[in-house]
């Protein structure tokens, strides 16, 4: 029998998503790619309820350590802790590739 995680998703990572999609739909004025991104988001989430463990750690020392994942969703990086003791995957941020994202995720993460 297969372990299924719960998700609980930040609000850091919930208020990124929604500053992606808002950027894409309004800025760029491409409301179905950021229809698009979105259900691609959501069905990496569904995935990663049944095999978290599927995706690499973080290329960086510092979050490797903290135990971060990423999964590389168009341009842009899905970030995520596993809580093995909690049967809990935490989706901590998701950050367009070329922000300085090794920084932001150093700043510390956020459970909340």
């Amino acid at each position: 029998m297969t372990k299924t995680y719960d998700l609980y998703i930040t609000r850091a990572a919930e208020h990124d998503i929604q500053e992606a999609t808002d950027y894409i739909d309004h800025t760029l004025l491409n409301p179905s790619a950021a229809d698009t991104l979105l259900e691609e988001v959501d069905t990496a989430a569904a995935g990663l309820a049944s095999t978290p463990g599927k995706y690499p750690f973080a290329d960086d020392r510092v979050l490797r350590s903290w135990g971060v994942h990423f999964i590389l969703i168009r341009k842009y990086l899905f970030f995520y802790i596993i809580r093995n003791d909690l049967n809990t995957v935490y989706i901590i941020r998701f950050l367009h590739s070329r922000r300085h994202w090794i920084s932001i995720l150093h700043e510390g993460i956020s459970f909340d």
